[in-house]
């Protein structure tokens, strides 16, 4: 056995022997041993085996590889800051993880976002906020004839023609903005704090716009109709609608306005300033996003309210022109939460001023919840965080304007407890159906008390915006099938209404 072990290793040898006797080049036998060993092209001119210099400029190589990497993981970290125009989060963040190695391309990236950065001047003009109402994603179901089709025509667009309105907004120039983002508190050196307005920094191509969903509770969607029914959390725990196709499956996706807002921006950082999204208004009566607050309810109402913000928003249009800006009634139903009340993209939290709501909703785990409020709290929660804010539109979502003082005070209280507590507070107020308080009164002191800083109104073709003492005033303008289909002109601005109106409709 042992001679025949060395007999086949003398034959295996051999052809080496032969070539090397016969004058062959060692690339020649190194290729022939890499053949018969399987590692052709494995090392360095086809060596069988990695010597101890290959092995060290391998390493080497690998960690300048590595290296790499990391500064272009670092470079696309600091660029997804700037496009947002957080140039100073993104110059701290750079120079924080500056090394050696990677130093010389960091600092060229610096001195990129500081010349980007200096370019930037303050916006100096109106800021615009629409307003947008529960969207339908099948028009097939929504318009199919039946006796919820033309409230569903007069009081909402579709997705078709939202996204539309997001190309050409995006197109214009518009970024979105928060509240804060315009006015926020200040506390000065004497620990005095007021709201003071700010300087928003954009390009000279770039203006400024908020957006908003009002009252979203799902109240007067039937279920099969081709429109979300209510918000949830997907699987890496973000904000989705969920509704059911014409064959009866549930489908959770880009269905409403939430979804398709955080999509678009995902696809157009440049569309968000500093990392901001929009505001989304919550009353009390018909539950939120789909889901009750009362623990004996069995859930929001199913059919559709008979009056539309776009009715409102034409009669208190007409009111304010006729009175004046100063008018108790020149203002509108709209929902928005200041940003201070939500940590933004740059880990930035602010705190809305009614601490008592808040104390609340830090005491949640102390409460006999049910299901469908933690739901409501889950989802306030991933709201705030990726950049959108929430604000107060009432409990009973009534004429606040028709209010004695005692009834806004009941009215708010509600809201503070039953909705406030798990949406985390709000300083942002949507007046529903634009009634809007006496400027000044009783009722609007008691908002200011109770912490609302930022009280939007409607107004159907006008953007109005003033500083009073201590809050931001600000209108709204409601887009929904009523105005498009009665007021396009109110919209030139924005987008041509008569290019995108869905054909469905």
């Amino acid at each position: 056995m042992k001679k025949k072990f060395y007999t086949m290793l003398v034959l295996s040898c051999l052809p080496a022997a032969v070539l090397f006797a016969g004058g062959c080049r060692r690339s020649e036998l190194n290729y022939q041993i890499a053949e018969s060993i399987g590692t052709v092209g494995k090392y360095d001119n086809n060596e069988p085996v990695e010597s101890p210099k290959m092995r060290e400029e391998r390493l080497a190589q690998e960690a300048v590889s590595e290296e790499a990497a990391q500064t272009r993981s670092i470079l696309d970290q600091a660029d997804a800051l700037a496009a947002s125009y957080r140039y100073d989060e993104a110059i701290e963040y750079l120079q924080s993880v500056s090394t050696e190695g990677n130093s010389e391309e960091l600092t060229n990236k610096i001195n990129e976002y500081q010349n980007e950065q200096a370019s930037l001047s303050a916006y100096d003009g109106a800021i615009p906020h629409l307003c947008f109402p529960t969207l339908i994603e099948d028009t097939s179901m929504a318009f199919d004839g039946d006796e919820n089709s033309s409230n569903y025509a007069n009081s909402m667009i579709t997705v078709r023609e939202f996204e539309a309105m997001l190309e050409s907004l995006y197109e214009k120039g518009y970024v979105l903005v928060s509240m804060s983002d315009i006015a926020k508190d200040v506390t000065d050196s004497r620990g005095v704090t007021t709201l003071e307005m700010q300087q928003i920094m954009l390009p000279a191509d770039k203006k400024p716009i908020v957006l908003s969903q009002d009252n979203v509770s799902y109240e007067g969607v039937k279920n099969g109709d081709g429109i979300a029914t209510c918000l949830v959390l997907d699987d890496d725990g973000r904000v989705k609608a969920k509704y059911t196709d014409s064959e009866g499956h549930d489908k959770i996706g880009d269905y409403d306005f939430i979804p398709i807002v955080d999509s678009f921006v995902e696809q157009h950082p440049d569309f968000s300033y500093k990392g901001a999204k929009g505001v989304i208004s919550v009353s009390g009566a018909n539950g939120v996003y789909g889901y009750s607050l009362s623990k004996s309810s069995s859930g929001p109402a199913s059919q559709p309210s008979s009056e539309t913000e776009s009715t409102a928003q034409a009669q208190t249009s007409a009111d304010s022109t006729a009175q004046g800006t100063s008018d108790s009634t020149a203002g509108t139903q709209s929902g928005e939460t200041s940003a201070d009340s939500s940590t933004n993209a740059s880990g930035e939290t602010g705190t809305p001023d009614n601490s008592r709501v808040l104390n609340l909703h830090t005491n949640l785990q102390n409460q006999n919840l049910t299901e469908e409020q933690k739901t409501i709290a889950g989802i306030s929660d991933a709201l705030r965080d990726d950049g959108w804010s929430i604000a107060c539109a009432g409990y009973s979502h009534s004429y606040m304007n028709d209010m004695s003082l005692s009834q806004l005070e009941n009215d708010i209280s509600s809201w503070e407890e039953e909705v406030g507590s798990l949406v985390g507070g709000s300083s942002i107020l949507f007046y529903p159906y634009g009634g809007e308080v006496a400027y000044p009164g009783d009722q609007l002191n008691y908002l200011l008390s109770s912490g609302f800083e930022y009280l939007c109104g409607l107004w159907g073709d006008t953007d109005y915006m003033e500083m009073g003492d201590g809050y931001l005033r600000q209108t709204r303008r409601f887009v929904d099938g009523y105005t498009l289909e009665n007021a396009p002109d109110y919209f030139t601005d924005f987008f041509d209404v008569s290019s995108l109106r869905d054909p469905d409709r």
